[in-house]
């Protein structure tokens, strides 16, 4: 019974923290447009690519969190954190 209360529990939290974070990647990827040095746009775009590789990883997982909550969630907060 406790597997029934926490998995949906486990997937609200990341599914809201992977909806947040991509959200943010998005409006970091829509503000590198006003970027006009090159390189300093090549080196976001690659921060970008890390960050939605991160983002893909968990949603290709599928399980939202359960199978290893920590590790998932600390994957999105790296995700953040690459963007912050």
């Amino acid at each position: 019974g406790t597997g029934e209360r926490y998995i949906p529990f486990w997937q609200e939290q990341i599914k809201k923290l992977h909806e947040s974070v991509s959200a943010k990647v998005d409006n970091f990827a829509e503000q590198i447009r006003l970027e006009t040095n090159k390189q300093r746009v090549e080196e976001l775009n690659e921060i970008v690519k890390q960050a939605r590789e991160i983002l893909d990883s968990v949603a290709f997982d599928g399980s939202w969190g359960v199978h290893n909550f920590k590790y998932t969630e600390a994957m999105l907060l790296q995700a953040n954190e690459l963007v912050d």
